[in-house]
């Protein structure tokens, strides 16, 4: 049995929620974008089961969205 990480990403991006959702195999990749106090907020969510082989992603996902935020932080 899951703890709900899949429920809550569906429920965030979609809307949706299903009492009976199946556990996660393999890694699914969603976006939101979010208006927050006059600022757009884009969210990248990867749901990866919790398996250990998927972790490098999360650090691939941080160093490319510092690099984003670098090259925003230097046209202001």
């Amino acid at each position: 049995m899951g703890t709900g990480k899949t429920s809550l990403v569906l429920r965030f991006v979609k809307g949706q929620f299903s009492e009976y959702q199946e556990s996660t195999i393999g890694a699914a990749f969603f976006t939101q974008v979010l208006s927050l106090n006059e600022a757009t907020v884009k969210f990248d969510i990867w749901d990866t089961a919790g398996q250990e082989r998927y972790h490098s992603l999360i650090y691939a996902s941080i160093i490319q969205q510092f690099l984003s935020m670098k090259l925003h932080i230097g046209q202001l």
